[in-house]
């Protein structure tokens, strides 16, 4: 009934930015596309030709919030679907879109990782507490995925996801918050 494919929207790029204190913009404005290849094994190149292909009629999207502007081919795509489910925080051009939306946190109402493109592991705290009723995206998705696939998988706090993503994911082995600390971890081993 559902097929496994994970692909992702065109990347948002820009120039990348070193300023002459060292800090620096990458070119990639999504903050977690490395994570995302780590841990999303097979994730196809041209996701719009494998829903044609696979004959996919329906999409969960997780947003990065940010408003990307969809081109004719993706307002097609979207259009076409069964059903569009969309995590955002924010109601975007895309969650618009959506036949569901599900609220999910803020930027400065997470906390998780964020695996930038040098493969530095980086810690995201709250810094706002959260004021509407919503539930952390780990949550919603293993709340998704548990009623789909009829699991019983529940964890009850960040680290237990953590935990369960290093058995999995052998370059995020043994990751903890204390390790990640406030100056984040290189998974290569190497300070970049």
């Amino acid at each position: 009934m559902f097929k496994d494919v994970l692909g992702s929207l065109p990347p948002i790029t820009g120039e990348e930015i070193t300023y002459p204190s060292g800090f620096r913009i990458s070119a990639d404005r999504s903050p977690n596309t490395r994570g995302m290849n780590d841990i999303c094994e097979g994730v196809v190149e041209d996701l719009a030709s494998e829903i044609e292909t696979q004959g996919i009629r329906t999409l969960f999207i997780l947003d990065d919030g940010i408003d990307r502007k969809l081109d004719d081919k993706w307002k097609k795509i979207i259009g076409e679907m069964d059903s569009v489910i969309v995590l955002s925080y924010a109601m975007t051009d895309l969650a618009k879109l959506a036949h569901v939306v599900l609220p999910g946190h803020a930027p400065l109402e997470r906390e998780g990782t964020v695996t930038n493109d040098k493969g530095r592991i980086q810690w995201l705290r709250p810094s706002l507490p959260v004021k509407v009723e919503s539930k952390p995206d780990w949550e919603i998705l293993m709340l998704v995925r548990n009623a789909l696939d009829k699991k019983t998988e529940h964890f009850v706090e960040l680290g237990e996801v953590m935990k369960k993503m290093g058995e999995k994911f052998e370059n995020y082995g043994g990751i903890t918050f204390f390790k990640v600390g406030d100056h984040g971890y290189s998974i290569n081993g190497k300070i970049s």
